[in-house]
């Protein structure tokens, strides 16, 4: 399900120097993990990460992920363009996942379940629709779109044999 194109595209807030227990947590929070020494503590490794960049009016996304087992996934999401929606949706460990639309009123919705799945999924153009779903392991989806009025619609399940 994407967000409606009517949508705010992003919400951010102020707030004030952490509360957090340990010197730790609050580093973490007050500076940022990238900002920490080297093994500082385990939220130097967080269980999941996701970069979203946004330029341009209208645009949504949403990025839901949920880690089973000891490794996290990575999301690195960017829209340039107008009602542009996006949704991801990563469940499992090890996944990562790479989204860029450059356009306007562009969809996309990526949904990984599994362990070590990779997908990269890039459109550029206007009014280009994509979803792709990845169920199993180690698969990995690329689909690139460039021009208008296009539409992808992918599936893998599978595990990948060594």
């Amino acid at each position: 399900m994407l967000l409606g194109v009517g949508c705010l595209a992003a919400h951010a807030q102020q707030r004030g120097p952490s509360e957090a227990p340990t010197t730790e947590q609050r580093l973490a929070e007050d500076l940022g993990l990238e900002r920490l020494p080297n093994g500082a503590s385990t939220l130097a490794n967080p269980q999941n990460t996701a970069t979203l960049l946004q330029n341009g009016t209208s645009n949504t996304a949403r990025i839901d992920q949920q880690s089973i087992g000891s490794s996290g996934n990575q999301a690195y999401v960017e829209q340039v363009g107008a009602a542009n929606a996006l949704g991801l949706v990563q469940i499992g460990g090890g996944n990562v996942a790479t989204l860029g639309q450059n356009g306007d009123n562009n969809q996309a919705e990526l949904t990984q379940k599994g362990q070590g799945n990779t997908s990269a999924l890039v459109q550029q153009g206007n009014n280009n629709r994509l979803t792709g779903v990845v169920a199993g392991n180690s698969n990995e989806l690329d689909i690139y779109q460039n021009g208008n009025n296009n539409q992808v619609d992918s599936e893998i399940s599978q595990n990948k044999q060594a």
